[in-house]
């Protein structure tokens, strides 16, 4: 039986230390790839603004969908919901929020599968309404509804 010398105990060593960081490098591969994958999604949000709208200085209130993601956006849909209430479109949203809900006073430009650039702006629906109705619903609006954006990245 042979004896176990210095060399031999330091070249198995060695072949584990090689072994151990291979592991982790080819474990650092996958997550750098999937952080990648994951930096590149888009972020779409929902918002407000008032005065100075962008489109048309007659809006007195708009809302904006925005992708502040680094990646393109497929936009599939809008659902709003008001006290516990599903309505598919603004418009309907409107009738229920606002009784005086007029639709001559509202531009709306919104459709799905549209592609929304990383930091592009998107106009969504405006009002023409004077400044107490536009209260009342931005007032509502932010108090009690809720939207869900469905979309995907491309």
């Amino acid at each position: 039986m042979k004896k176990w010398d210095f060399d031999r105990t330091a070249s198995i060593c060695a072949i584990f230390v090689a072994l151990l960081a291979l592991i982790v490098t080819i474990y650092e591969a996958k997550v750098i790839r999937e952080h990648q994958q994951v930096s590149v999604w888009p972020h779409l949000t929902l918002y407000f603004q008032d005065a100075g709208i962008d489109f048309n200085p007659d809006l007195t209130l708009a809302v904006y969908i925005k992708n502040s993601g680094l990646g393109p956006a497929l936009l599939k849909s809008i659902s709003l919901e008001y006290k516990k209430k599903s309505f598919a479109t603004f418009q309907d949203l409107f009738k229920a929020v606002m009784p005086k809900y007029k639709k001559d006073f509202w531009k709306a430009d919104f459709e799905t599968f549209k592609v929304i650039l990383p930091g592009e702006k998107r106009f969504v629906i405006g009002s023409f309404f004077s400044q107490p109705e536009t209260l009342e619903f931005y007032k509502a609006y932010t108090g009690s509804v809720r939207a869900k954006i469905c979309y995907c990245s491309l």
